[in-house]
């Protein structure tokens, strides 16, 4: 299964256009609970447990058996994963050693 998140949209739907306003409302595509998975790598359960203590984008209700994430908002949560294992003692909050506070 091959996913990938659609680029962020910017004015009139283009991804290349870089002025940041909007002037048509961007429909944001939910993801399955598979889908959020495999772009992951989490189990369902890991999932589940990370939307309850916080640390995870909670999921869409959207029926009585049937929930979504939001593309947009998982994909902001890949890049605070990276940013967090690229810059780990700023992720973390510590000092880093050798460097004056």
């Amino acid at each position: 299964m091959n996913l990938r998140l659609p680029a962020s949209p910017t004015k009139e739907g283009s991804s290349d256009d870089r002025s940041g306003s909007l002037s048509a409302p961007v429909l944001d595509r939910l993801l399955t609970l598979r889908e959020v998975c495999v772009l992951t790598s989490l189990s369902k359960t890991s999932i589940y447990n990370k939307v309850n203590d916080g640390s995870f984008p909670a999921q869409i209700p959207l029926g009585p058996n049937r929930v979504g994430w939001s593309a947009h908002d998982i994909a902001q949560w890949r890049q605070r994963c990276r940013q967090a294992k690229r810059y780990p003692a700023k992720a973390r909050g510590s000092i880093v050693p050798g460097h004056a506070a």
